[in-house]
This record gives C-alpha cells, sequence and structure tokens, in this order.
C-alpha cells in the first residue's frame, strides 16, 4: 500500500523534529585520545576549531601527560593530569569552551579513573588546598560543581554535590568509572549518572545551590564551557600526587523541551493544513471527472 505524498512527508518531519534529532545542534566534543596530535609523553594537544573538537580548548593551570595504551586501566590512549603552583593551588585544569555557541542544555560523558587520594575523615568538603580533589565544573550562571574526593574509608573516596555539602555517592580508586551528567539551564536543573563495576548511583537532580569557584566571573545564563580539574592538597606527606585519567569524553547539546514542543505544534498545524488543501484538491479533482 503506498501512502499519499503528504502523509510520507508528515511522517518524515515528524522523525526529524523528535528531541534527538531535532533543531540541528551537533556534537562538541568527542575526544579518545587517540588522533595524531596527542603524543605519547607529551601534554595533550589544544584543538580551538570546528566542531566536534578532539581535544580540550584551553589548559588553564598545570599540565597532563598522553598516555599509552595500557599504562592505566584503560585499554587505549588516555590522559593524566599532572597538578602545578598556581595561586595558591595546585591544580591541573583544563576548559571545554562549547566552539562559539552557547547552549541552556548541555549533555557531558566520560570514563575516569582515580588514585592515589589522601584520605581525608572530615565530615563536610569544602574545596582548599589542603584536600585532594577532582571536579568538573560548569560554567552558568553560577558555576555548577560536581567533586569527587577522598574519604576516611581507605580504598574508598566520595562523589560530593551542593559545594561539597552532599554526598550523592561513593566510587572505588584504580578502576574505570563511567560519568554522565546532564545540565539544563532553563530548567534550573541537572542530574548525575555513574556506573562502575556494573553499579550504578542512579540520578540526582538539583537546584542552583553552588558557587563560584576559581575566579568570580559573570555570565550570560546560558553554558559557556565546562572545565576537568584535578587538586593537589599536598597532605600525603610523600611527595606523591593523586592521579586522575581520562579518556572518552562526550559533550553534546540537548534541545530544550519547550523548543521541541513548539516545535512539534508548529509541525502539526502546517501538517493539518497540507492535509486540508491535499483533501479539497482531490474533491475538486473528483468533482471535475464526474462532470466529463
Amino acid at each position: 500500500m503506498k501512502f499519499p505524498n503528504t502523509y510520507r512527508l508528515a511522517a518524515a518531519c515528524l522523525f526529524l523534529t523528535t528531541p534527538s534529532i531535532a533543531i540541528g545542534l551537533s556534537t562538541k566534543y568527542f575526544i579518545d585520545f587517540d588522533n595524531a596530535s596527542n603524543v605519547i609523553g607529551n601534554p595533550v594537544a589544544l584543538d580551538n576549531g570546528a566542531s566536534p573538537r578532539t581535544s580540550p580548548s584551553a589548559l588553564l593551570g598545570g599540565t597532563s601527560e598522553v598516555m599509552a595504551a595500557g599504562a592505566t586501566p584503560f585499554a587505549t590512549k588516555s590522559l593524566s593530569l599532572i597538578p602545578q603552583l598556581q595561586s595558591g593551588f595546585t591544580i591541573s585544569q583544563y576548559e571545554f569552551d562549547l566552539v562559539s555557541a552557547e547552549v541552556d542544555s548541555l549533555s557531558i560523558s566520560f570514563d575516569l579513573v582515580l588514585s592515589n587520594f589522601v584520605d581525608d575523615a572530615s565530615g563536610a568538603f569544602i574545596p582548599d588546598n589542603q584536600r585532594d580533589y577532582f571536579s568538573l565544573l560548569i560554567d552558568t550562571p553560577n558555576v555548577e560543581r560536581i567533586d569527587f574526593a577522598a574519604t576516611g574509608t581507605s580504598g574508598t573516596g566520595r562523589i560530593l554535590v551542593h559545594g561539597g555539602t552532599q554526598q550523592i555517592g561513593t566510587f572505588a580508586y584504580d578502576s574505570i568509572m563511567s560519568v554522565s551528567i546532564d545540565i539544563d539551564v532553563a530548567a534550573n536543573s541537572w542530574g548525575i549518572d555513574l556506573i562502575q563495576d556494573s553499579l550504578s548511583i542512579g540520578s540526582l537532580a538539583s537546584g542552583t545551590t553552588f558557587f563560584e569557584e576559581f575566579g568570580a566571573v559573570t555570565y550570560s545564563g546560558m553554558i559557556e564551557s565546562f572545565r576537568l580539574a584535578l587538586v593537589d592538597g599536598g597532605g600525603d606527606g610523600d611527595g606523591s600526587s593523586p592521579e586522575a585519567y581520562l579518556d572518552n569524553l562526550q559533550a553534546v547539546p540537548e534541545p530544550s523541551l519547550w523548543v521541541s514542543t513548539i516545535a512539534l505544534l508548529a509541525l502539526a498545524v502546517a501538517v493539518k493544513r497540507r492535509l486540508r488543501r491535499g483533501a479539497l484538491s482531490h474533491d475538486q479533482y473528483e468533482s471535475s471527472n464526474m462532470r466529463l
């Protein structure tokens, strides 16, 4: 059975305006560190070209080293963050701007291995230069931050939000974590999911109870960039540093629900009008045939 062109057109338009495909938003970053510009033993290359970018856009502090396949728990090349002293922080921090296009919602995912963190038994975590921690910072009107920090239990770290005041889960050192974060500024919410050893902490939604970190900047109300940072608190006493290894980072804008809804409503109106015109033309054609 063949469908009229109008119906085929409507079906195609509906498919193209589903939230996962609509609006034509492209991947901003796709980084696996395997491209030729990332040389084993050297700091990661920077990429300020068109999307999808294959490396961070800027180095804000410290340095890094591209690791060979198998040198870490990853089977392919990965990145090691190496903190260096800067303005009172011993830190390695990279920025990922959004390729000259701000967005109001973003999905970020990456694989992460953390090791050699100093145990810290304090109940509340406030980032300072005395703690080992890894952070994802999202540059919105307020910087939203997710911290992976040490804990008083040997071999186990903790995942913290709300400026380090709320623990939402734990993680094991020296094994791969798959982290996924969805941020929606318009809805004033975000969620995080972490899988390690086939265990998930699930998702957590949060309001904006965050504060700006690593410098006060005024933002426009959109997501302008995100950052990854490793801080060495220097409390281990043996001169060793915390370790953070990264691989398989992606950042993909997601269309807001209201944008998709408006698009679908507009499409429905257009299709309805097209169908009415098609039906009218068909009736006129049938009428003319009867008069022949």
